[in-house]
């Protein structure tokens, strides 16, 4: 197989019908010592069903957040085969946004 650098433009998401979906926020709490104000930002992944109710939520950096979401999707919902990699790429897409971004609002 020979190398090659391929250039590409923007695309559409296609979203699979995997039955849930999740829903991200930006959690961010400004703390004062002295002079000295710190934010602090942590993201918030809630799994739900499609009937709107909760299965799990993780919080804490993208990154970790990212990490053990797909790990529980993959070890419940395995024998489905119901999250495409596409899915899984756009949830940690949003989830570091969401810690990146100030105001984020979920696409």
């Amino acid at each position: 197989m020979v190398w090659k650098l391929l250039e590409v433009d923007e695309m559409d998401c296609t979203m699979d019908d995997c039955g849930f979906y999740v829903v991200i926020n930006r959690v961010a709490e400004r703390r004062a010592d002295g002079d000295y104000i710190a934010e602090f930002v942590k993201v918030r992944a809630d799994l739900m069903t499609k009937r709107n109710k909760p299965i799990v939520s993780f919080i804490g950096t993208a990154n970790a957040v990212r990490k053990h979401l797909i790990k529980y999707i993959a070890d419940r919902y395995r024998s489905l085969g119901v999250l495409s990699m596409e899915h899984a790429s756009y949830i940690g897409y949003e989830l570091c946004r969401a810690e990146k971004t100030p105001g984020y609002i979920q696409d």
